[in-house]
This record gives structure tokens, sequence and C-alpha cells, in this order.
């Protein structure tokens, strides 16, 4: 996407609760080690679940398109809670999760669906971390 020039820039989003787990760092290393500029990457700290990366996009950083790339199960959710933020999104699926973690993938998407309509409509849920909005330099 970078390359053939349909994005303009990346916001990494993920978990990075544990000193040893940090999700945003590790994805905007594999960009850069790929070509993309430090630059063009955006870490989303704060992306502690789906929910959260979708909501703050819209409310945090003023995301009207997003590109989404994640797995299958992943970008089915996302795509939802894209259209409860009324943003234009698209998503790319990665390769799914293999043996036990893909496993356990499949188990917490049980309980995930349900509680991923739920935040909006009868909870009008909030992310854990909303913060103050942020300029993207590549916007």
């Amino acid at each position: 996407m970078w390359k053939a020039g349909k994005v303009t820039g990346f916001i990494v989003s993920g978990d990075n609760r544990r000193d040893s787990y940090n999700e945003p760092d590790a994805m905007k290393e594999a960009l850069v080690a790929r070509g993309v500029p430090a630059e063009n990457i955006v870490c989303d700290y704060a992306g502690l679940r789906t929910f959260d990366s979708v909501v703050r996009a819209k409310q945090i950083f003023g995301v009207k398109k997003v590109v989404f790339v994640s797995q299958r199960f992943q970008n089915e959710r996302a795509q939802y809670m894209a259209t409860q933020c009324d943003l234009d999104a698209v998503s790319y699926v990665a390769k799914d999760v293999t043996g036990r973690g893909g496993l356990g993938t499949k188990l917490r998407e049980v309980l995930a669906r349900p509680q991923m309509v739920l935040n909006f409509k009868p909870l009008a849920t909030e992310p854990k971390h909303l913060g103050q909005k942020e300029i993207l330099p590549f916007q």
C-alpha cells in the first residue's frame, strides 16, 4: 500500500501494557524495515482493544478514511465499528494466526462480537484512554 502510493501514513495501534509486550513499536519497526519513513508512522499506545483503536482513530486522530490490515476476524469487527463511527473503511486480510494462538483467538471471538455491538448502542462505551486530539503529520 505504501509503495503503491495508496496510503500517506500509518497509525499502528495496539497493546503495550507490559514492558515485554509492545504491539505498536513492533508494527512500526516492521514497517520501517520495509521502507516506510518513521515520520509517516504514528503509534497509538492506547489501542488496548479494537474498539479503542477505531474510536480513537476518529476522535483523537481525526481520521475520515481508514484501511485496516489484520486477520479476517479482527477486520470484520473493525469494519462494523468503523460504520458505527461514520468512518469510510476498507480492510485487507493478513494471514490467520495458527496453533494455540489461533484457537485462543477463535474462542475470544465468541464474547468479543456481542460485546462489540453492546459497546455502541446500549452501553455507549468510551475507550479506556481517550486522550487529547493529535494532529497526524501525514494528513
